[in-house]
């Protein structure tokens, strides 16, 4: 009998390079919200962090969890020709 009962992978950064989806999502959600376009510097520094903690820091005044719902429903439709693999 096994005693692995999982394994976990970290997808995001290691197995696929999301950066570019990441951004872009980013890039989406500021045009839609703020009608300005961002420069990769604004929001690098926030790959990495929990998604609602770093929209509660850029959009204080706005609902977290919808900023959320705008940039992960951007996503579902882009990610494919955003993430690479690597090699």
């Amino acid at each position: 009998m096994s005693r692995i009962k999982a394994i976990l992978l970290d997808f995001d950064g290691t197995i696929m390079n999301t950066n570019q989806l990441i951004f872009n999502s980013w890039r989406h959600v500021f045009r839609t919200l703020e009608n300005r376009e961002i420069e990769l510097s604004e929001v690098a520094p926030t790959f990495g962090e929990p998604l609602e903690e770093t929209m509660r820091r850029m959009f204080p005044d706005r609902d977290a969890a919808e900023m959320v719902d705008l940039y992960r429903y951007y996503q579902k439709y882009v990610w494919k020709e955003n993430v690479i693999e690597h090699t």
